[in-house]
């Protein structure tokens, strides 16, 4: 039995919070004042196995249920409270190949399930105290092939393709300046998506006290419905990526090392509007 952290790093169980939020943007420059008790708990079951089917073969099978509860008591409008429960049972098969240290070859597939975080279900777009009702969770498909192995040297590779649909998938929108209510970030389900790409990585070890760590993923990040988004980029979710390191052991307990990290430009919305350029920081 686990209990798993929703939104909440420093706790395994999510407690009350109570809270007031005034809001002062309104039209004609009104108070409202929201004073509500959130609450969200998760409970997740798993079931883990490893198999040996042959000196050199794994087989990994997981299975796992997740049952969340939220709640938000609206204590000046006991009307307007609501509950919203998600619960989804999930699975993952894994296959490797270990015939030595050269070629590692291995395949998984996989479903997945991803609740709303607290902030996206209390940021409520339809009044200012409530959940978010319309809001649930996103699920995903995928599949990953990859080889990994030791080569003379002091070369270390890592090389995968991936593939994953996701169904309901989340995304950010902001209403009209005129509700009073423009600049607060709410969330909904905006469609599904299809990914896929290639990660690699390759670790070189020339001389003993000298590391060089490269790693780049070309990510395939695109809607595939509603009609009205298809064919549009995530957000957030850059096309290149590359992460190069450059360590020097100096000693035991000393290392100096330089760090790069380039990524290419990005959507900033699921309408495909805005864009942020890409980067290279030393």
């Amino acid at each position: 039995l686990e209990r798993i952290a929703l939104d909440d790093a420093h706790h395994d169980l999510r407690e009350v919070v109570l809270g007031s939020r005034i809001v002062d943007h309104l039209p004609d420059h009104r108070h409202v004042l929201v004073l509500d008790a959130t609450a969200q708990r998760g409970v997740g079951l798993f079931a883990l196995d490893r198999i040996g089917l042959a000196t050199d073969w794994t087989l990994m099978l997981c299975g796992r249920y997740d049952a969340i509860a939220n709640l938000v008591h609206d204590l000046l409008d006991p009307a307007t409270s609501y509950r919203k429960d998600f619960h989804r049972a999930t699975a993952r098969a894994g296959l490797a190949w270990t015939p030595g240290t050269r070629l590692n070859p291995y395949a998984n597939v996989s479903t997945g399930f991803l609740p709303p975080a607290t902030a996206e279900l209390a940021n409520n777009p339809e009044g200012f105290s409530g959940i978010n009702r319309q809001l649930t969770f996103s699920t995903s498909t995928g599949e990953e092939l990859g080889v990994r192995g030791l080569l003379p040297h002091g070369l270390a590779y890592d090389v995968a393709t991936f593939h994953l649909d996701t169904k309901n998938d989340i995304g950010r929108f902001r209403l009209p300046p005129s509700t009073g209510r423009g600049g607060i970030d709410f969330y909904r389900n905006v469609g599904d998506t299809r990914r896929y790409g290639v990660e690699t990585r390759l670790v070189w070890t020339p001389v003993r006290p000298v590391t060089v760590d490269v790693a780049y993923t070309w990510s395939h990040f695109k809607y595939v419905s509603p009609d009205s988004i298809r064919g549009n980029w995530l957000p957030s979710s850059p096309e290149h990526m590359l992460n190069l390191r450059v360590d020097y052991r100096l000693g035991p307990r000393l290392t100096l090392g330089v760090t790069s990290e380039m990524q290419s430009r990005w959507w900033v919305d699921t309408e495909g509007l805005a864009w942020v350029p890409g980067f290279a920081l030393w």
